[in-house]
């Protein structure tokens, strides 16, 4: 959700001035494309953020225990503040139906369309460039395709009802995209094993060694290298 909340941040930087440093996330996204991507995936970015600080903030409380529930552990206060998010400014299902005022617009969708398909393509293109991410670019493209097949062959009526999930959808495809694309820049383990994890392309662990992967557990939250014991090293915390 970081990733993609600076991908919408770097889109909006690339309206605002056509020419932005060669750092910059969305660099290779014409202006054009930028306009037409910040208008589709800004109501996504909100809804999809929205809904999955809530089910995050409730992990975090459930794992701190009792002290996690209790306001002067913080984490309440938080949980509880956070459900505004998906209510102002735009509910889920307000957010959802104006993602589909954008591709109900013939005049939009279709380039709407193409230049998602073409951030997709360029993101897909950069993940195939890191071997350390073997098939999970054509992965996550499969996962995109048949998003883009359900927009194509589904009525409009059906559609409607089933926005919330497009929206939510579309949002995990782009920002695992994002994550992706910075995974390939330097082959992070920990950071391509995130990308492996977030369709449960990698099962969660079920299917390799519980060592191993609780190793990569605890790298994940805490960072540096696990100790042979399973504990994190202290010197790189």
């Amino acid at each position: 959700m970081t990733h993609f909340t600076f991908l919408v941040i770097s889109l909006l930087g690339k309206t605002e001035s056509p020419t932005p440093s060669a750092s910059s996330s969305s660099s290779s996204i014409s202006t054009t494309d930028a306009r037409l991507l910040l208008r589709l995936l800004t109501p996504v970015l909100k809804a999809t953020v929205a809904k999955t600080a809530v089910s995050f903030l409730s992990e975090c409380m459930e794992s701190l225990g009792g002290q996690g529930y209790v306001e002067e552990g913080g984490i309440a206060v938080l949980y509880r503040d956070t459900q505004v998010n998906s209510i102002w400014e735009g509910t889920t299902n307000v957010l959802s139906h104006d993602f589909l005022r954008v591709l109900g617009n013939s005049s939009q969708r279709t380039p709407t369309l193409a230049a998602l398909d073409r951030y997709i393509s360029s993101c897909v293109a950069q993940g195939e460039s890191c071997r350390g991410l073997g098939s999970f670019p054509r992965r996550l493209r499969a996962v995109y395709l048949k998003w883009r097949d359900r927009l194509e062959k589904t009525q409009e009526a059906q559609l409607r009802s089933h926005a919330r999930e497009m929206v939510l959808w579309l949002g995990r495809v782009v920002g695992a995209a994002e994550m992706m694309c910075d995974a390939a820049g330097d082959g992070d383990e920990v950071e391509i094993e995130c990308c492996e994890r977030v369709f449960d392309f990698k099962n969660q662990g079920w299917e390799g060694d519980a060592k191993s992967a609780l190793r990569m557990d605890q790298r994940i939250v805490f960072g540096g290298e696990a100790a042979s014991d399973g504990t994190a090293s202290q010197a790189k915390l």
